[in-house]
C-alpha cells in the first residue's frame, strides 16, 4: 500500500470521487495520468514507490514485460497475470511497460470486455506508460530502456525481461537465478543474435552476437549498477536508447551493457527456448526432460498454450485446482496437433511433422535437438534483422517512414503468402497423388518413391 505521505495517497481520494461525477473513461486516463506522474517522480528521486507499492524488502526477482496497448497483447498479457505471473504480481515482483496510448486506442481499451479491458480496470497497478515513450515500433528502444531504469530503481537481486508472449517456469527460473548468484556484474541470456549482420548497432554486437530477445534475459544487480552509474548516469543510458529509436530493444541494450564492459553469458543447455516448438510433441519432449534440464523460458505463446503449460508443470495446483484438465487444454493449445507458427509454410511443415513425425530430430538426443532449433532460430532472426535494417536504411526512421515500411512489408507478406500457398497445393496435390498411385514393387522407381 502506498506511504501516507506519499503524494499518489494524498490525491487518490479526491481523484476517486471525482471517478463517479467524471465519465468513466476520461477518470480513468485521470488516475493513470496521476500514478504515471507520481510514480515517474519517484523513481526521479530515487524512493522506492513504485506503482502505490512501497516495498519493505528488496525483490529477489522482478519481472518486466514490455508491451503495447494493442488489445491482442493485453489478452496474453492477462493470460500471464492468470498463470505464471499471478504470485510475482501479489509480492509486487511484476510490472509491464506499454508507450502513450492513442485516442483511438483508448476508446478501444474502454470498450473492452474481460482480457481486452485489463489496462483500465484491475491491473492497472501494472503498468508504466511513459509520456515520452510512443506505442509503436518506434518506440520500442524507449520502452526497453524504461524497463531497465525501473528495474534499476528497484534494485531487485535479478532484473528479468520478457514480452507478453512468454511463459515463465518461476521456481524453476528462481533456482537458476540462485546458481547464478554472483557480486560481479552478469547478464544471463540465449546469445548469437545480430553477429554478422549489416546492421549497424555496435561492432562488439556484429562480431560476436548480442542477446536474443526471444528467450528473455537477465540483469542481476552489479550489471545494473555498472548500466547506471557509469559515466554520464541516467542521461547517457537515454541517449543511447534514443540515437537507436526505431530499431530493436535487445540488440541495443546488447550494445549498452558490452560497451560498460558487462560480460553476456550464454545459458547452457534447453532453459531460454526463444521459438516455438511449433508442435505437441515437440512441447512435451521438452516437460519431460528432468527438471533442472527443461525450459524455463518459452517464447511466442499463445493465452491457450499457457494455460496448457501451467497445469502440464503443475503450477495451476500450487494455487488453486486447475479449471480445465490437462488433455482438454492441449485441445484448445494444439487443435491440430500445432501452434503457434507465423507462416502458411511453418503450418504446413509443422503438420507434417505431427502426422509423420521428424526422422532427424527423433535421432538427436535433447542437446542435440536444442542446439538444432537454436541454431536456425538465431539464422532466421538475423535474416530477419538484415532485412528490417535495409528496409529503415530504404525508409528512414520518421513516422511517414515507418508508415511506408508497413505497406511495404504488407505487400511482401501478400506475395510471400501466395507463394506458399501455392507451394504448399502443389505439395498437397504431389502426396495425394503418390499416395494413390505409388509404382510397383520390385522397380527402382519403387525404392525412389519410398525413400
Amino acid at each position: 500500500r502506498p506511504r501516507s505521505s506519499s503524494p499518489m495517497s494524498m490525491r487518490l481520494p479526491i481523484l476517486l470521487a471525482l471517478s463517479l461525477l467524471l465519465d468513466r473513461t476520461a477518470a480513468v486516463s485521470l488516475l493513470r495520468d496521476q500514478k504515471d506522474r507520481d510514480v515517474r517522480t519517484a523513481v526521479e528521486s530515487n524512493h522506492t514507490l513504485w506503482a502505490g507499492v512501497a516495498p519493505a524488502t528488496r525483490p529477489f526477482a522482478l519481472y518486466a514485460v514490455m508491451t503495447s496497448n494493442t488489445l491482442a497483447y493485453q489478452e496474453k498479457l492477462a493470460t500471464q497475470l492468470d498463470t505464471w505471473a499471478a504470485q510475482p504480481r501479489r509480492e509486487g515482483r511484476f510490472f509491464a511497460v506499454t508507450g502513450v496510448m492513442s485516442p483511438e486506442k483508448k476508446q478501444e481499451a474502454a470498450a473492452g470486455s474481460g482480457a481486452a479491458s485489463l489496462l483500465w480496470t484491475e491491473a492497472s497497478d501494472i503498468f508504466v506508460s511513459p509520456q515520452h515513450c510512443q506505442d509503436t515500433y518506434q518506440g520500442v528502444t524507449c520502452k526497453e530502456e524504461e524497463l531497465m531504469e525501473v528495474g534499476y530503481d528497484r534494485s531487485p537481486e535479478w532484473l528479468i525481461i520478457l514480452g507478453e508472449d512468454h511463459y515463465v517456469d518461476v521456481p524453476h527460473m528462481e533456482a537458476v537465478l540462485h546458481r547464478e548468484q554472483t557480486e560481479e556484474p552478469k547478464v544471463l541470456g540465449l546469445l548469437g543474435c545480430g553477429a554478422g549482420t549489416h546492421c549497424q548497432f555496435c561492432q562488439q554486437v556484429s562480431d560476436n552476437g548480442g542477446l536474443c530477445g526471444g528467450g528473455g534475459y537477465m540483469f542481476n544487480r552489479a550489471a545494473l549498477k555498472q548500466v547506471f552509474e557509469s559515466e554520464g548516469g541516467k542521461d547517457a543510458v537515454r541517449k543511447e536508447y534514443q540515437e537507436k529509436a526505431g530499431t530493436y530493444g535487445d540488440m541495443t541494450t546488447s550494445c549498452v551493457a558490452m560497451r560498460r564492459h558487462i560480460p553476456l553469458t550464454n545459458l547452457e543447455g534447453n532453459v531460454l527456448v526463444g521459438w516455438s516448438p511449433l508442435t505437441e510433441n515437440g512441447y512435451r519432449t521438452k516437460l519431460n526432460l528432468p527438471e533442472d534440464e527443461r525450459p524455463m523460458v518459452w517464447h511466442y505463446s499463445t493465452p491457450a498454450v499457457m494455460r496448457w503449460l501451467h497445469v502440464a508443470l503443475k503450477r495451476e495446483e500450487e494455487q488453486h485446482p486447475p479449471f480445465m484438465s490437462e488433455e482438454a487444454l492441449a485441445k484448445a493449445a494444439f487443435p491440430d496437433g500445432c501452434c503457434c507458427y507465423h507462416s502458411a509454410k511453418e503450418h504446413e511443415d509443422c503438420r507434417e511433422k505431427a502426422i509423420f513425425g521428424s526422422f532427424l530430430e527423433d535421432s538427436l538426443s535433447a542437446a542435440q535437438r536444442h542446439q538444432l532449433e537454436k541454431a536456425h532460430f538465431i539464422r532466421s532472426r538475423n535474416a530477419e534483422m538484415n532485412r528490417g535494417c535495409a528496409a529503415a536504411t530504404s525508409f528512414g526512421h520518421s513516422e511517414e517512414a515507418e508508415e511506408a515500411r508497413g505497406k511495404e512489408s504488407e505487400r511482401e507478406m501478400e506475395k510471400k503468402r501466395e507463394k506458399e500457398e501455392k507451394r504448399t497445393m502443389r505439395r498437397t496435390n504431389a502426396r495425394r497423388e503418390a499416395s494413390q498411385n505409388p509404382p510397383a514393387h520390385g522397380h527402382k522407381e519403387s525404392q525412389d518413391w519410398e525413400q
